[in-house]
């Protein structure tokens, strides 16, 4: 097996989520968020005014306080959206992952079904790919 290539990201952990929001972290770094209304809607659910103002979900969490937080936990209605969002965005990267769109037969992941291993497969195949044939 090939060494994996190391990508520069910005870092997700200075966004201080609760535990129970964590995804939001992931979907703010993946453009899945922006054909999807209902991330932004999320997003502006959080924070209004910085929704408006940069229309990149980023900054909205960065500027996000505890008490803020805590008010969004304890909102029942913003908890089930956020998880149903949250849900269908792990849908969504389960299907398309690179190692599960090749698959066939029964360790084929379901459309409904989110398996980290075999997300995290997809994501080595698909960055190893890049780093062999974009970045040499």
């Amino acid at each position: 097996m090939s060494t994996p290539v190391e990508i520069p990201v910005l870092a997700e952990h200075d966004l201080n989520l609760p535990s129970s929001l964590e995804g939001l972290g992931e979907l703010a770094y993946n453009l899945w968020w922006s054909w999807t209304p209902r991330a932004g809607q999320i997003f502006g659910r959080i924070d209004s005014t910085a929704w408006s103002r940069h229309h990149n979900p980023i900054p909205v969490l960065r500027g996000t306080d505890a008490a803020r937080w805590a008010e969004l936990t304890a909102d029942d209605d913003f908890m089930v959206d956020a998880s149903r969002l949250l849900d269908e965005f792990h849908r969504y990267l389960a299907h398309h992952g690179f190692a599960n769109e090749t698959a066939a037969g029964p360790g084929r992941i379901s459309r409904t079904q989110y398996d980290a291993v075999w997300a995290e497969h997809a994501w080595d195949r698909t960055l190893t790919f890049f780093g062999r044939t974009l970045w040499s």
